[in-house]
């Protein structure tokens, strides 16, 4: 009744058949590659400063908001982002959702300015890498998932068809990985030296993160094999399904050394960094017994794994100390509604870029934001998550029961 949903394609599909695939389906999509580049194209600048901090877009996978410690899960999932947090230089924001359940399909309204609420198509709507480079930005691209030369054309397709035509790749990007990893230390290992560390410079990160199966993300050392199924207090669950609690919470606590090394790097520098996860998971989480993703139902369980995400804004103490106005902006907003889809117009309100067609009213931290009902979409349903948003906070999840 609940599928299991993540299917490790390279296993599974032979590449024939993925070549054959993808090839389809990017033929399928012409229209809204040329779309794009035309959008792209007609970029019109209005304001780009002449200095500007250091922009980090870090995109998480598969992270569970309540499986974080910075959200009140009683495992220390997240040490790091909380010694970040008690410093003053992390900001949790509380009400933030994701529109759709899968990758594929939240990667495209994350690069897009497009919103879920627009009656235009998301191709007709410019990148914001394009939007960033336009302004004369220099902008880095690292996906740990899929690349523009990875041999897995289906999963190519599914993650990044629409960035990945030349064309469009020109418009968006000075330097992209040509390598995936599975564990995303090992990504940073070989391309952290490639990204931006200058003003007027945008870093967006694509991690493996918490995908399931997540014992598949992280080193299997003791190091990283810090919970146990012991740590788990559910006596209506089996030992596997406690192990398999266990392994993602220790793939969100590798997660965490990620992003503080991330963080870490850019420490010293005048530079903010965004992370946020493009969907959560489903682990057990409620009455249903369900892990995985599942597709078709919009049952308000679900939506609470899956659509409710984390979110946090970073600043280094240059930052602090440089953009005082900008700060405050940022810490009153932790407690507002906001969606994935309207991420560019934050990223482009943080750098101070101002372009034809710009709504600031959509970045969350906008002084002239506007809150809007946030659609869930999946397939021809759409889902108002803020009109049931009441009914939605009732739900009991089963997540806390642990040591």
């Amino acid at each position: 009744m609940y599928p299991i949903t993540h299917v490790d394609t390279n296993s599974s599909l032979n590449t024939i058949y993925q070549f054959i695939y993808s090839f389809f389906q990017v033929s399928k999509h012409q229209g809204n590659t040329d779309d794009i580049f035309k959008a792209n194209n007609n970029i019109s600048i209005i304001n780009s400063p002449k200095n500007s901090p250091i922009i980090i877009c870090v995109i998480g996978e598969s992270f569970i908001k309540r499986h974080s410690s910075l959200y009140g899960y009683p495992l220390k999932t997240n040490p790091n982002l909380e010694k970040e947090k008690d410093k003053g230089n992390l900001f949790v924001f509380k009400d933030v959702v994701t529109p759709y359940p899968s990758t594929n399909e939240n990667m495209k309204i994350i690069y897009s300015t497009w919103s879920s609420y627009d009656t235009v198509a998301w191709s007709s709507q410019p990148l914001f890498p394009a939007i960033f480079k336009k302004a004369g930005f220099k902008v880095a691209l690292l996906d740990f998932q899929a690349t523009r030369s990875r041999s897995s054309f289906m999963f190519d397709f599914h993650c990044s068809f629409f960035i990945n035509p030349i064309k469009i790749h020109k418009q968006c990007f000075d330097f992209r990985n040509d390598s995936i990893f599975q564990h995303d230390g090992d990504g940073l290992d070989i391309y952290m030296n490639n990204l931006f560390h200058f003003p007027k410079s945008l870093n967006i990160i694509h991690l493996q993160g918490q995908h399931l199966p997540s014992e598949a993300h992280f080193p299997k050392t003791p190091k990283w094999e810090k919970f146990k199924d012991t740590d788990i207090l559910r006596p209506d669950l089996n030992e596997k399904q406690r192990m398999q609690i266990a392994s993602y919470d220790n793939c969100t606590f590798y997660n965490d050394a990620v992003l503080k090394r991330v963080i870490t790097s850019f420490a010293h520098e005048d530079a903010v960094l965004v992370y946020f996860s493009d969907h959560g998971e489903q682990l057990y989480d409620d009455s249903r017994n369900v892990y995985g993703r599942t597709f078709g139902i919009f049952s308000r369980e679900r939506i609470k794994s899956i659509n409710e995400i984390p979110f946090i804004i970073w600043v280094s103490d240059s930052y602090r100390k440089n953009h005082p106005d900008k700060l405050k902006l940022i810490s009153n907003a932790i407690n507002r509604p906001f969606s994935n889809d309207d991420i560019p117009y934050l990223l482009l309100d943080l750098a101070n870029i101002d372009f034809k067609g710009n709504k600031p009213e959509r970045s969350v931290i906008n002084q002239n934001f506007k809150s809007h009902d946030r659609i869930l979409i999946e397939g021809n349903q759409k889902f108002n998550y803020d009109s049931n948003k009441e009914e939605l906070d009732t739900i009991q999840m089963l997540i806390p029961y642990c040591k």
